[in-house]
């Protein structure tokens, strides 16, 4: 009778929770505009739904894409065009998106659907915690995803993250409860679970490895049992049936769209060669040989290995040390303690407590070494692998870490542990739910959202959804006052011409015959920049006149060559990469690059390329040698080896070296 009751107790507190979570999300996210990542993913979804063609956007799978596109079937999508670059596949979909069509009204839709999915995620993952470590375990673990702000910030966008997350938790639990009780229901569920979690992001490989190490757990556990012949065929049929769903999602096509071969913005071939480590490269060229995926799928994932787990030489900022790519070994643990509200980081204490208090019962034992084995490869990939993206990537985290803290809610019966477990979570909504906007939430021992910017500067500070305030303050603080604000955010000049803003911006047209660093105005910059760019250091320790969020203004006259250096960049990145280069017009914007920043090394490259066209071997030979001393280290080899070639004018050898996009 007791069962009955918490289990009717458990079940009415989740749907309160389905409920609430959703609707929490919407609510405190309605004013967000896209990431800079969704206009991409919503675009490439209705070209994959619509026409079978997954040529664009191939570095994420279809999954959440197909989810977004059934909601925005009438996207108007001009015919593909050939496309050169990841640059020029932007453009693309930044003039599709908000110059060919109502990309505000767009988003209203996608919101909702992309709210009702991970909703369905989360309903998913309570199934499989509750049947693998029981109902108040469930209810403790969605009540603290319920109330966590990232959780909140992810649900109704179009990203790849929380979907991944949840899906590859669930699929963990969901293989332990099938193989344990031989269950083909569980199973069903497990493979369901695995194929979206394969299907939604290129860290799905992942998962598929803690599946394999699970079920070999379960396995080895079983091997004298009767049910042993059950868990190996029913491994078997969950990674069938994940492999097949995973090729339904590209339609049973090999190739991107139809017969048409290596019609990505990059070739397939260059993908893999660019991937440093010689065992991932004859993996990829191993998977292509024998289709064992998509071709599109093996692109994206020489894309992730190429540049989240080798890095992009992206300056990562953390308590007032810039490192390149990933920072110190603390450096995620400290980004998952900002995060996460300080109430929840207590009950997740409590849980550790409780379990080494009262040990880990017999019956939970197998899924949590399930979830220790999933977050373990997802830690490890993470420590080893490029930090741009901040809490977004450890969002795999989050469900194990959900479950801990719900481990805490079995010991409710103490009246101490029942206090503090009240104590936590109360803290924890207090902190966390009235939040608005809590994808720049950080909790108070990291300065919270107003002060988090002087910690850190990856994505979980900014990834570009203020770009409505940023047009309304414009338009309503601004422009009544005849002022041109500088801007240094990420905002289009697809979205710029579409809210009709007259500002400078970093955009290609916006390059002046005025190279002077020393600027008087009204700047308007994203926090993310101001710890993390030398060119914007003289605002470090300026107070901001203003902000909306982590959009910061600043009045005054301030030496800012980033705002000089960013539109000579990409106007000579727009001159090269086009379908005609001009090398003439570009060496000159360059030229004026190197002298504004000596430790452009993407720019003396370009220089050293340029003077090879014309056999300048001299002047080759200056500009490569000055782009050795800032280059990132994995491309020092290859510039060395030019300048050698280049000293002994073995011409039939040399070749240009690759400057890697800008992205």
């Amino acid at each position: 009778m007791e069962q009955n009751t918490r289990n009717r107790w458990a079940l009415g507190v989740l749907f309160g929770l389905l409920l609430f979570a959703p609707l929490r999300a919407l609510v405190a996210t309605r004013r967000d505009a896209f990431t800079i990542d969704e206009p991409w993913h919503i675009v490439a979804g209705v070209s994959h739904l619509r026409n079978g063609d997954y040529r664009l956007n191939p570095e994420q799978p279809p999954f959440v894409k197909l989810v977004a596109a059934m909601v925005a079937r009438d996207l108007r999508l001009p015919p593909l065009p050939q496309l050169t670059g990841k640059s020029d596949e932007r453009r693309f979909i930044d003039n599709t998106m908000f110059l060919g069509n109502d990309a505000d009204a767009i988003q209203r839709r996608v919101r909702v659907a992309m709210t009702l999915m991970n909703t369905l995620l989360l309903a998913l993952l309570a199934v499989a915690i509750w049947r693998t470590l029981g109902p108040v375990v469930a209810a403790g673990a969605l009540a603290f995803l319920a109330i966590d702000p990232s959780v909140a910030a992810n649900i109704p966008v179009v990203m790849t993250d929380l979907p991944i997350a949840l899906a590859g938790t669930a699929a963990a639990l969901f293989t332990v409860a099938a193989l344990v009780r031989r269950s083909g229901v569980d199973l069903a569920l497990a493979i369901l679970s695995f194929a979206i979690a394969v299907g939604s992001k290129h860290s799905g490989p992942i998962v598929a490895v803690a599946l394999v190490l699970i079920a070999a757990v379960v396995i080895v556990r079983t091997r004298t049992e009767p049910r042993l012949r059950f868990a190996i065929g029913a491994t078997v049929m969950l990674f069938a049936g994940a492999w097949i769903l995973l090729w339904a999602q590209y339609r049973f096509h090999f190739l991107e769209a139809g017969s048409v071969a290596d019609s990505t913005n990059t070739a397939l071939s260059q993908k893999i060669g660019d991937v440093r480590s010689p065992t991932m490269r004859s993996g990829l060229k191993i998977a292509t040989a024998m289709r064992i995926v998509p071709r599109p799928y093996i692109w994206g994932l020489a894309d992730t290995i190429r540049a989240g787990a080798e890095g992009r030489g992206i300056p990562v900022f953390l308590f007032g040390t810039t490192y390149r790519d990933r920072g110190p070994l603390y450096h995620w643990p400290a980004i998952i303690a900002a995060k996460l509200p300080l109430g929840l980081t207590a009950l997740i204490v409590i849980g550790i407590i409780v379990l080494i208090r009262y040990g880990i019962a017999a019956e939970w034992r197998l899924p949590a070494g399930a979830l220790a084995i999933l977050s373990a490869l997802f830690l490890f990939f993470l420590m080893r692998g490029s930090a741009y993206a901040g809490i977004r990537h450890a969002l795999p985290l989050f469900p194990p870490l959900a479950v801990l803290a719900g481990a805490s809610f079995t010991a409710i019966r103490s009246r101490l542990t029942a206090a503090a477990v009240t104590m936590a979570l109360l803290a924890a909504a207090v902190s966390a739910v009235p939040t608005i906007r809590p994808w720049e939430y950080y909790n108070e021992a990291f300065g919270g959202p107003a002060g988090a910017y002087r910690h850190f500067n990856d994505e979980g500070i900014d990834v570009g959804q203020r770009t409505k305030d940023l047009a309304l303050y414009c338009k309503s603080r601004l422009e009544p006052r005849g002022v041109r604000p500088y801007v240094f955010y990420a905002l289009s000049p697809q979205e710029e011409r579409s809210r009709h803003l007259n500002i400078h911006s970093s955009r290609a047209a916006d390059v002046e015959d005025n190279d002077d660093p020393v600027i008087t105005g009204t700047f308007l910059v994203h926090a993310k920049a101001i710890m993390r760019n030398p060119e914007l250091r003289a605002l470090r320790d300026v107070a901001p006149s203003d902000r909306i969020g982590n959009l910061l203004v600043y009045n005054g006259t301030y030496r800012l060559p980033g705002l000089r250096i960013d539109p000579l960049r990409r106007k000579a990145d727009q001159l090269l990469r086009s379908k005609t280069p001009d090398f003439a017009r570009a060496e000159k914007y360059l030229r004026r690059l190197v002298r504004l920043d000596p430790n452009q090394s993407g720019a003396y490259i370009h220089l050293g390329n340029i003077d090879l066209s014309r056999h300048a071997a001299e002047e080759a030979i200056a500009d490569y040698g000055a782009a050795v001393n800032t280059a990132r280290d994995d491309m020092k080899p290859a510039i060395r080896r030019q300048i050698d070639l280049l000293g002994r004018a073995d011409w039939a050898s040399l070749k240009p070296i690759k400057v890697p996009e800008r992205e």
